[in-house]
This record gives C-alpha cells, sequence and structure tokens, in this order.
C-alpha cells in the first residue's frame, strides 16, 4: 500500500478500514444468533475475498472478526479503528539524530536516492550503519520522497460561494448492505448514496440511498432537491458518467442551471461534500446497522429523519450556526422553484415510430396514439419512475398524451427506489426510531409541498390557463 504522508491521511486510512470492518461484522449485532450459528456466519465472511484497505490481503480471519465484533459491541464505530503506533513516521532500526541528517540530506539536495544518502552518511563519523530500505520506506512516511520534494507546492485556497444555492456541491459514495429484494433470505447488496449539500449554509438539500447508481437515481435527488429547496444557480460535480451524459446537461440548460467539473484527480474541490460523506459514515451508517434496518424505505426515512432532526440543528464547526440557520438567512438568495418546469425538464427522451395501426412501444409497454401519426417518428416524453404517462412532444411543445394499451412494467429500471410505506408504530426503542417519529411529526406540521410525479398533473391545468 502507499505509505501515508500526513495526520490526515492516517485518520482518513483508519476511518476507511473501520467502515470495511463493519461492513463485515456491523449486521451480526443486531441478529440474534447461536453461537452455532454465528461461527458459520463468520467462517462464510471469512471465505470470501474482500478489496481491505490499505492492504494487498484480499481476506480476514476468523479470529480477526472475532474481535472486531466484540470491539464494536463494547466501543462502537471508533474501536473498529486500527491503533496508531506513537512513534509512527520514525525508523526503530535508524537512530534520531542520524534520521535527521538524512531528511537535510534529502531536502537539500531531493533528487538524492536513499543509497545515495547511505553512501554520504556512511563517510561521517561515527556512522552506524543504516539499510538503504529502511531509510528509503521510512523517508516515504514522512513524505520526504524525491518526487514529494521537486514537486513545487501548491497554495490551497479556501474558497466558498457568496451566497445560500449559488452552489451545489454533489456526488454518490457507498451506502450500508441491505438485504438484495431479488433474494432476501441468501443475499445482501451494498446500496448507493446520493447527495448534495448547498457551498454556504452545509444544508442537504436532499439525499438517497438506492441500489445503484443510475442517471435516474441522481436526477432524482437533484430534482427533488430543488423543490424543496430552490434552485441553485451552479452544481459542481466530479466527470462520472452520470454527471456527464446528455439528458442531464439537458436538465440543467433547460432550468437555467451551469454545471462546474472538477478537474480529474482533484478531489479537494468537492471537500464539502466529501466531509459529508464521512459524517454520514462515521455518525448515521452504525445507527442504521444498530437498528436492525433492512429495507430501502425504512433506510431512506430514516436519513432524512437523522439530517433534519440532528445534522441540520447542529452547529456546524466551520460557519459558527447550524445549517438550517445559515440557510434561512440566506433566503433572500434563494430561487423558488416551478414544480411543473421542474417536472419537464427531467423527463427522459426517447423517439418512437408509430405502426400502421398507431401503436408505438417503448420499454415493453404499448401505447396507442392518432392513427394519422402512422409512419411518423415522434418524440416522447415521460418519467422514468412512471411509466403510466406519454406524452407526445412536436416542435419541443407537449401536443398529445399516449394512452395506456398494455403496461407489462410501471418503471424504467429494476430495484428502483421504493415510495414511502405507511407510518407504522416502532417494533422497538432505538435511537433512529425515535428520529423517524419526530421526523413524521415535522413533516405533518409543514405546508405541504408538490411532489414530483403529480408535479405532472399541474402541467395540463398551467397550459389551459
Amino acid at each position: 500500500m502507499d505509505e501515508l504522508t500526513s495526520t490526515e491521511d492516517r485518520e482518513e486510512l483508519r476511518i476507511d478500514i473501520a467502515l470495511f470492518r463493519h461492513s463485515l461484522v456491523g449486521a451480526l449485532v443486531s441478529e440474534e444468533l447461536e453461537r452455532g450459528e454465528l461461527t458459520r456466519a463468520l467462517h462464510a465472511i471469512a471465505r470470501r475475498k474482500h478489496r481491505i484497505p490499505g492492504t494487498l490481503r484480499t481476506r480476514v480471519s476468523v479470529a480477526a472478526l472475532r474481535r472486531w465484533l466484540a470491539a464494536f459491541r463494547i466501543g462502537g464505530f471508533e474501536a473498529l479503528k486500527p491503533g496508531l503506533r506513537n512513534d509512527f513516521g520514525h525508523s526503530r532500526a535508524i537512530p534520531e539524530d542520524w534520521m535527521k541528517k538524512a531528511i537535510a540530506l534529502r531536502q537539500e539536495v531531493p533528487s538524492r536516492t536513499a543509497p545515495t544518502l547511505v553512501e554520504i552518511l556512511s563517510r561521517q563519523p561515527e556512522y552506524p550503519g543504516i539499510n538503504a530500505h529502511t531509510l528509503d520506506n521510512t523517508l516515504r512516511r514522512l513524505g520526504m520522497t524525491r518526487r514529494q520534494l521537486k514537486r513545487p507546492k501548491k497554495r490551497v485556497r479556501r474558497w466558498s460561494a457568496k451566497h445560500v444555492n449559488d452552489l451545489w456541491q454533489g456526488d454518490a459514495t457507498d451506502g450500508v448492505w441491505l438485504p438484495d429484494p431479488r433474494d432476501p433470505e441468501e443475499k445482501k447488496i451494498k446500496t448507493k448514496l446520493f447527495l448534495w449539500i448547498d457551498d454556504v449554509s452545509r444544508l442537504v438539500p436532499h439525499a438517497e440511498f438506492f441500489y445503484d447508481e443510475k442517471l435516474p437515481r441522481m436526477e432524482r435527488t437533484l430534482k427533488l432537491g430543488i423543490l424543496r429547496r430552490g434552485s441553485p444557480v451552479a452544481v459542481y460535480t466530479d466527470n462520472g458518467a452520470v454527471f456527464r451524459a446528455k439528458a442531464f446537461k439537458a436538465s440543467l440548460a433547460s432550468l437555467d442551471i451551469r454545471r462546474i467539473r472538477s478537474r480529474p484527480r482533484a478531489p479537494r474541490g468537492r471537500g464539502k461534500v466529501e466531509r459529508m460523506f464521512s459524517i454520514v459514515q462515521e455518525q448515521f451508517y452504525p445507527e442504521v446497522y444498530a437498528a436492525g434496518i433492512n429495507r430501502l424505505d425504512d433506510l431512506n426515512e430514516a436519513l432524512w429523519a437523522w439530517l433534519e432532526r440532528i445534522y441540520h440543528n447542529r452547529v456546524h464547526s466551520e460557519i459558527k450556526k447550524t445549517p438550517l440557520e445559515a440557510y434561512r438567512d440566506g433566503m433572500t438568495h434563494v430561487r423558488p422553484a416551478d414544480p411543473v418546469e421542474v417536472a419537464r425538464a427531467f423527463l427522459w427522451r426517447a423517439t418512437r415510430k408509430v405502426s400502421g395501426n398507431g401503436f408505438i412501444s417503448l420499454l415493453g409497454n404499448s401505447y396507442s396514439v392518432d392513427p394519422a401519426w402512422s409512419g411518423q417518428k415522434l418524440e416522447l416524453r415521460f418519467d422514468p419512475f412512471d411509466l403510466s404517462r406519454i406524452d407526445v412532444y412536436r416542435d419541443a411543445r407537449p401536443s398529445a398524451r399516449a394512452e395506456v394499451r398494455k403496461l407489462a412494467r410501471g418503471l424504467a429500471l429494476e430495484l428502483t427506489a421504493q415510495p414511502l410505506a405507511p407510518a407504522v408504530e416502532p417494533s422497538g426503542i432505538n435511537f433512529l426510531d425515535a428520529l423517524r417519529n419526530e421526523y413524521r411529526r415535522q413533516r405533518a406540521a409543514e405546508i405541504g409541498e408538490i411532489p414530483f410525479r403529480e408535479a405532472l398533473s399541474h402541467i395540463d391545468k398551467k397550459e389551459d390557463a
């Protein structure tokens, strides 16, 4: 593995390792397994290959799994982080005063190799004998490689947008493991979390877990964030496939939202969304496993409850106020969103040829249109989460609606997010259950909003007016 060069790097790796360990043993805590069942579960995990942060090894032992499980039960997520050596960055084989001399020599002439440094030091009085490989490893841990010293230091400027909603940062990250809906008894699937954060207030307009990270998922989170918190002036993303999609660019253009792309291999510009991911992973994920959540809709309701009741109401260390207070202070700069325009902007588009008897096929479904259009190609626009409504566009304007003849599937993709289930009494008392109940009461007290799916129904009214 690459050697760590700073305290920040070390802590980031420790968090990655803790999250990996948690992904293996976290779910076992909430399951009441007999000793024999637990042993079998641990052996099953040990038999699998894994991508382990910080090492090339691909397997973990049952003994290690038992240690992590015991540590998590006693000390929670923090207990899963590996310990740090007090002498990190120092070599036990090289005396400290000689290590300082080697560092000084490398800084004087960065191109000096480790063998060259040893050659120079060996000609000094009382030379203790230094292994070139050991010296090279120690210098690397200290960030004293030849390449790092020769590279000009870049001044990192801490930048922030001027007003609330001037800029939203967005990205996706790995979520928690849930039972696979296709085989919940035998398989688990790792969810994906899409999240947007306002650059100034640090408020999260919307975040949601899905079973994959395809384009409609990202678009859904953005449009729901816009409907609830207003339209941003610009969004800042990486160069992932979903953010490069033409449909996404068209949606932003239709809403007059600029897209700013970060430079490849330069994640620092997206530091606020990355930091938000760390907060969610450290503070929310462990609670999910502790609560035994195993349904996607329950997971998302818990996330929204945690965001609204905890994160948005906690004073942020950098802005010295809560994200919700900061957002409200900047409300004069928030552009309200027209639900109809937002609904239109995120419709999918497809071109289909009308058959001789006035039928068209789309994603396995069958629809009928005016037979006068037989043989013509029509532009169809639709919500990928609701295939029961297909609008026909001519000259970039809606001119008719296709009538459903056979609806074999109601959604454009499998394993899509499910709508929230009706409120139910929690089966037990735990932190996330309490937050979800608070969140339900909060939502019930708020002024009603127009859901995205219902927004399409307002298009006809607006056009007829």
